[in-house]
């Protein structure tokens, strides 16, 4: 049986000869993939902003090298020992990617009720 953890990455250089890098860190899911053995379905933590914010805007392509263990604290270290410049990983929830806009989800979790001036001179009213 192998590991369930896997590392997703990708190293390679740009048109102005600069190396960047990607990782991810996640598992693979327990999908029926029929007769064909080479195939996998991976699950990585924040996949959609990871996807948006570093395969689409930085020009990765969506292959990769696959490592079955979480190996990348150790892979970060490496690339940016040999030089790479630009390490991207897949970012928790709490922590937004540069090109996010960090307020874009915060609507959607906070309790907020649209506010007119009816209820605005309504509370100065009760508050005097």
């Amino acid at each position: 049986m192998w590991e369930e953890s896997i590392t997703f990455c990708r190293l390679q250089c740009d048109s102005e000869g600069r190396l960047r890098s990607n990782i991810a860190e996640g598992e693979i899911l327990p999908v029926r993939t029929g007769p064909l053995g080479g195939i996998s379905v991976f699950g990585i933590p924040e996949m959609d902003r990871f996807y948006r914010h570093v395969l689409i805007q930085k020009h990765f392509p969506h292959h990769g090298a696959v490592a079955f263990k979480h190996c990348g604290k150790v892979l970060f270290d490496v690339f940016r020992y040999l030089g790479v410049g630009d390490v991207s990983y897949n970012r928790p929830a709490s922590l937004p990617y540069p090109t996010e806009n960090p307020l874009a989800k915060l609507r959607a979790h906070l309790p907020i009720k649209p506010c007119t001036t009816r209820h605005l001179r309504a509370k100065t009213l009760h508050t005097a």
